[in-house]
């Protein structure tokens, strides 16, 4: 099993909301589990693939000193969402879809407010000012910054219900393969 962390930040164009997600999360995990290695990505819900972030994304984010400059937007996809121990959306909306499109992630998908022990939604800032944008990130930091624990712990009890699992599985298969027939 990949030992690497990895955190998957979901919202609708992925061209605002995640990708500020992605790169605060970045800066959060460096300073806070140095030495540890995170896999930190974003996807959007409904996208244009290959768009790039608006320039008063960009210049919003740059005072928090992310580049998001060569960001291009992707859409979500089953391979995609079963490669990550965690995923995290801006709505309900958006955990809805997922769950009901892909249910066998369902169990790994939570509103990004959930984690700093809220239910609510992110909102969307992409239609409007650089204040708008900043106001936005600025939430989504500090949701970042009070759920940290709470996002690693996740991963923890990902990994190890998953290591109970395959134990488990390999236990029944030396048993079956071990009974004469």
């Amino acid at each position: 099993m990949n030992t690497t962390p990895a955190v998957l930040f979901v919202c609708t164009a992925n061209l605002c909301r995640s990708p500020i997600a992605m790169g605060l999360f970045a800066q959060q995990a460096g300073k806070r589990d140095q030495g540890r290695v995170w896999r930190i990505e974003s996807a959007g819900t409904w996208t244009v693939e290959g768009s790039s972030v608006p320039r008063n994304v960009q210049l919003a984010v740059e005072e928090r000193s992310i580049d998001l400059r060569h960001h291009r937007a992707r859409t979500v996809s089953r391979a995609l969402l079963q490669s990550f121990d965690l995923v995290l959306v801006m709505t309900a909306d958006q955990r809805e879809a997922l769950e009901l499109e892909f249910p066998e992630v369902a169990s790994n998908v939570h509103l990004l407010s959930e984690m700093a022990g809220y239910k609510y939604d992110v909102p969307d800032p992409i239609n409007g000012s650089i204040k708008d944008v900043r106001m936005v990130a600025h939430e989504i930091a500090l949701l970042l910054n009070s759920g940290f624990e709470w996002i690693a712990q996740q991963i923890v009890n990902r990994r190890e219900q998953t290591t109970h699992l395959v134990a488990k599985t390999e236990q029944v298969l030396k048993v079956n393969t071990s009974q004469e027939w």
